[in-house]
C-alpha cells in the first residue's frame, strides 16, 4: 500500500506513484513544484495517463517548463479538499504551508488510509490515518530552531531596510522562497523600484495571479530598468539562487536560505552579504507533534530527499511506541 523506491517515487494505494516515476505504476501525482518533487515529470508525462496536481502547481509549472506543458491533456489539476476517485480508490489534496499550491496527500481505499505530508511547515494540519509517509527533511532534534518564524521575517525586513539607507539591495533565493520574500517585503510597505532577473519574472506573475502581492516590477534590460541599475539609486534586485549578479559590488545582498538553529541572521560572508534563514519546513519537534496527531500504525520516513529519515525512523519507534521505518 505505501513504499518509496530507490528512484524516489513515493508508491501510494495500487496505481500512484508521487513526486517521482515508477514503471509499474499507471498515473501520477505531485506534492508541488520543487526540483526534488518533479525531476522524473517528463517521464510521467510520456507514460502516465493522469498526473494530478493542484492549479498553483499546474500554473508554476508551466512557468518552469514552458508553455507546451499547458496543452498536456494529462496533467489534471484538482482543488485542495475536492475528494475525487481513481478507479476504486479516493485521493484529496490537503494544503500545506510549505509553498504556494503545494499538498498533502491523503489516498483512501476500502480498507487503509494512506497521508503523504510532501514537504510542510508549522501550521500544517494533520489527518489521521493508517499510514503516513512523512518529509524527514529536518528529523533529527539537532533542527529545533531557538527562533520564531516572524523573528526571520522582521530580520529580513530590517536588513533590506537598513541596506536601502545606503543604496540598493539585492535579494537571491530558491524558487517560491524568492517569491515569498517579495510578499514579505510587499506588504512591509517599502516603496522603492523592484527590479528582476529575467528567469523570475513568469513564476512571480504565478504568485501574483494566486494572490501573493509583489508589486509593481521591472525586468532587467528593459530602458527604465537599466536606467536605475546606472544610476545607483536605492532598489530591490531579485535575483534567482546562486545566478551571476550584475553590478555585484553596488549591493548589499541578502541570499534567503531555509534553516539556521540559532539566529534568522546566521552568517555574514565578506562585507556587504548575508544570509537569512526563513523557514519552510518542519523543525524536528514540529515534526514529532505532526506524526502523533495523525496517530497511525505505521510511519515510512522518506530517506530519498533527506539524510535523517532514518534517525526520524528510530526515534519514532523508541520514543512514540509507532510501527517505523525509513524508504528506500
Amino acid at each position: 500500500m505505501a513504499s518509496i523506491n530507490e528512484d524516489g517515487a513515493i508508491l501510494m494505494g495500487k496505481y500512484l506513484s508521487c513526486d517521482g516515476f515508477d514503471d509499474k505504476r499507471i498515473a501520477g501525482i505531485l506534492t508541488h513544484f520543487h526540483g526534488d518533487h518533479i525531476e522524473n515529470l517528463e517521464s510521467s508525462l510520456q507514460n502516465y495517463g493522469k498526473i494530478f496536481v493542484t492549479p498553483a502547481t499546474r500554473n508554476v509549472l508551466i512557468a518552469i517548463k514552458g508553455d507546451w506543458l499547458e496543452i498536456r491533456r494529462n496533467l489534471v489539476s484538482k482543488n485542495f479538499f475536492d475528494s475525487f476517485d481513481y478507479r476504486d480508490e479516493r485521493i484529496t489534496f490537503y494544503p500545506t504551508t510549505h509553498t504556494l499550491g503545494s499538498a498533502q496527500i491523503l489516498v483512501e481505499t476500502d480498507d487503509c488510509r494512506i497521508l503523504n505530508t510532501g514537504d510542510f511547515r508549522e501550521g500544517t494540519v494533520p489527518i489521521e490515518v493508517d499510514i503516513l509517509i512523512v518529509d524527514s527533511t529536518y528529523g533529527s532534534p539537532q533542527f529545533n530552531r531557538k527562533y520564531m518564524r516572524d523573528l526571520a521575517v522582521k530580520t529580513l525586513v530590517s536588513k533590506v531596510k537598513e541596506g536601502l539607507k545606503v543604496g540598493p539591495v539585492c535579494i537571491s533565493a530558491n524558487r517560491g522562497k524568492l517569491q515569498e520574500s517579495m510578499n514579505i517585503l510587499y506588504t512591509a510597505d517599502i516603496e522603492v523600484p523592484l527590479i528582476f532577473h529575467r528567469k523570475i519574472v513568469r513564476i512571480s506573475k504565478v504568485f501574483r495571479d494566486h494572490g501573493h502581492e509583489i508589486g509593481e516590477f521591472l525586468v532587467i534590460g528593459t530602458t527604465e530598468a537599466e536606467e536605475i541599475l546606472r544610476s545607483g539609486q536605492p532598489h530591490i534586485a531579485f535575483y534567482p539562487d546562486r545566478s551571476y549578479i550584475y553590478g555585484e559590488e553596488k549591493y548589499m545582498i541578502i541570499r534567503v536560505s531555509d534553516w539556521d538553529r540559532v539566529s534568522p541572521l546566521y552568517s555574514q560572508i565578506a562585507g556587504k552579504k548575508y544570509i537569512i534563514g526563513l523557514p519552510d519546513h518542519c523543525e524536528f519537534k514540529g515534526i514529532r507533534e505532526f506524526v502523533k496527531n495523525c496517530n497511525p500504525s505505521l510511519v515510512i520516513t522518506d530517506a530519498f530527499r533527506s539524510g535523517n529519515a532514518r534517525h526520524l525512523a528510530r526515534h519514532i519507534r523508541n520514543k512514540l511506541g509507532i510501527k517505523a521505518r525509513h524508504m528506500p
